[in-house]
């Protein structure tokens, strides 16, 4: 057998190696939590084999601390509960305020607040005799805590204001940032704006002038400062805060942090109507998400196991327990085997049954941890499943992407029509209202001494500016019709050349007025297949706009060419013509080029957009080829019968 020490040394030693790897636990946080557990089964078992209450209570203390580090706050006020009953026990009550603040502090984290402020009242009373600056910090951040859970904000602000007081007093710089931190987030919840930055300032201030700036601290307080300026609608301010925050966040591995950041980014690109870079942003917190929600089950799975380990090492301790009374008792039987046969077979029955209920536990904890194997399991399949649901939720969110492009390009193409359907009503029907009102009031102030060719000049003028007005009420009616889809398509076949011959003599008198010889080569046998208002007022609109622009003393041709499966209509005038850039924008509410007449006539440019939307209606097709001083050509193509198809 090996030598071993003697148990105070050993004790002592053990106790160093614990209480100093327990410390190590507050301060590096890539020691997992099997880790921390292992540690506190060395802690327990040193606490049993220690008499002196003082070791035994910081033993117990700190054993909790670790269980809060890892979250097990049930288990750490277990562990207090200890330490509280140890320290009752000695007559220096100044040790149980940190007891107090610790149970305060786990009970306000497992949301048992009523319990948290009871611990919390002990502390302050004891702290009233024993002045303690650091545990009347922890205090009054404890007593904050409460006050916040029951939405009692100006005591939980009394509270922190209290212990930046007393930190003000120390050298710690890292509290006191968190403190003002603290503060002026309570004042962004209360959205007392100003005071919450001026706090975060401070708090940024403090955190700036340390040699070594904590990473999660900054990241927090840059946060804090964008959602500042983001409710302010200080967009430029904001954007810098967060994508300081997002470059600390990144650059350290804060997932939580990373993916709050990018989701705050997202909605502020949306409000700056940046969809691009909003998407961007938004695939970047569903990534970030994914990956939080992964390292999050991870660490449930390792907990499991650390709960699969720890019934293991309670196994190992009943069995090393087991195998030291096996020890004792054989060397029992060794000593007394002199005195009695009977003696040792009794000895060796009473064993035996011990062993036999022995094993009986260990098979009932073996089918235990063949249970908990089985919870792992199902654990593992609904992760899977949570991670099908995830690409399923991404997808949606993809979809709803491009629904919200759609409709945001539908929104600014429906304002921009908007303002160009004002810019109309402006411009165009003020114009020829003008005349009507300016012509009748001179016909009705001078009637009489006007003379009967002057008379007849006004009133035809004023009937040509009614005309106008009528015209493009006309126009407008049948755009807006066409916009919000109110106009039902009802289509026949019909003779194309009657619909061309109407519509030469409904602008005989604006033809002959300016000497234009209008030529018609269209057959009668020729026809078309749709709906005859629409294609009637889309060729309308077409020979209108080829007298205007053509010269006085020209001539307009309008001729046809028929297919099996359709009909396509040439209307060409010998006018000014026009260049790339028009023809590009003819069609187009948003961008079209106001353009007067040869004789100085007025337009809107409205007549053309609507015999676009007319002819494409009926399946057709419309296209325009020109040359500036050589005329303009519109070549129309309708289909000849249902269901035909229209080729250019």
């Amino acid at each position: 057998m090996t030598p071993q020490r003697s148990q105070p040394k050993l004790l002592l030693f053990i106790l160093f190696l614990t209480l100093s790897y327990t410390g190590k636990a507050h301060t590096n946080q890539s020691i997992d939590s099997a880790t921390l557990i292992d540690n506190n089964y060395t802690i327990s078992e040193v606490a049993d084999k220690i008499s002196n209450y003082n070791i035994k209570a910081s033993l117990y203390i700190s054993m909790g601390k670790t269980y809060n580090k890892t979250g097990a706050f049930a288990k750490a006020i277990n562990s207090f509960y200890y330490a509280l009953k140890i320290t009752e026990l000695q007559e220096d009550s100044s040790k149980l305020i940190p007891i107090y603040n610790l149970f305060a502090y786990s009970l306000n984290h497992l949301n048992r607040y009523n319990e948290a402020i009871v611990y919390s009242n002990k502390a302050e009373h004891l702290l009233s005799k024993y002045p303690d600056p650091e545990e009347q910090i922890v205090l009054q951040i404890n007593l904050a805590d409460y006050h916040c859970s029951i939405n009692e904000m100006g005591l939980a602000l009394s509270h922190l204001k209290n212990a930046l007081k007393t930190a003000n007093v120390s050298n710690n710089t890292n509290l006191k940032a968190e403190l003002l931190e603290s503060i002026g987030e309570l004042y962004f919840q209360t959205d007392n704006l100003v005071t919450a930055a001026q706090y975060f300032r401070k708090a940024l201030c403090l955190l700036e002038k340390q040699e070594e700036i904590n990473p999660y601290k900054t990241t927090n307080l840059f946060f804090n400062i964008g959602n500042y300026y983001s409710k302010l609608n200080n967009k430029d301010s904001a954007l810098y805060y967060y994508n300081k925050a997002l470059f600390i966040s990144e650059k350290n591995h804060f997932k939580d942090r990373t993916s709050n950041t990018l989701y705050e980014l997202s909605k502020l690109y949306i409000s700056n109507r940046d969809t691009a870079k909003a998407y961007d942003f938004l695939m970047q917190h569903i990534n970030a998400q994914k990956i939080l929600f992964h390292s999050t089950m991870s660490q449930q799975i390792s907990q499991l196991h650390v709960q699969f380990n720890s019934k293991n090492k309670d196994n190992e301790i009943l069995i090393q327990k087991a195998t030291i009374k096996t020890q004792r008792l054989i060397r029992l039987l060794l000593i007394t085997f002199l005195l009695s046969i009977i003696l040792i077979s009794t000895i060796i029955a009473v064993n035996y049954y011990r062993l036999k209920l022995l094993n009986t536990t260990l098979k009932n904890q073996n089918k235990e941890i063949v249970l908990q194997n089985k919870f792992i399991q199902e654990k593992s399949s609904k992760l899977q499943i949570a991670n099908k649901q995830l690409l399923s939720s991404q997808q949606r969110i993809k979809k709803q992407k491009l629904k919200l492009e759609e409709t945001s390009q539908k929104y600014l193409k429906a304002n921009s029509s908007k303002d160009r359907f004002f810019d109309i009503i402006a411009h165009d029907l003020r114009s020829p209202f003008q005349s009507i009102l300016g012509f009748s009031t001179l016909l009705y102030e001078g009637y009489n001494d006007l003379e009967d060719e002057k008379r007849k000049n006004y009133i035809k003028l004023i009937e040509t500016s009614s005309q106008r007005v009528c015209t493009l009420i006309e126009n407008l009616l049948s755009w807006s019709r066409s916009q919000n889809d109110r106009i039902s398509l009802v289509k026949t076949r019909f003779c194309l050349k009657e619909l061309i011959d109407e519509k030469i003599d409904l602008y005989k008198l604006a033809s002959l007025k300016k000497k234009i010889n209008i030529i018609s080569t269209v057959q009668k046998a020729t026809t078309i297949y749709g709906d005859k208002d629409m294609i009637k007022l889309a060729i309308r609109n077409i020979i209108n706009n080829a007298i205007k622009f053509s010269h006085t003393g020209s001539r307009i041709d309008i001729y046809s060419e028929s297919k099996s499966q359709n009909t396509t209509l040439f209307i060409k005038d010998y006018g000014i013509g026009m260049d790339a850039t028009t023809i590009k924008n003819l069609f187009s509410l948003e961008n079209s080029i106001r353009t007067c007449g040869t004789n100085g006539e007025k337009g809107t440019g409205l007549g053309l957009i609507i015999s676009k939307e007319y002819i494409e209606k009926n399946e057709g097709t419309i296209t325009v080829e020109s040359t500036i001083g050589q005329g303009s050509t519109f070549i129309i193509t309708l289909p000849t019968k249902e269901n035909a198809i229209v080729l250019n």
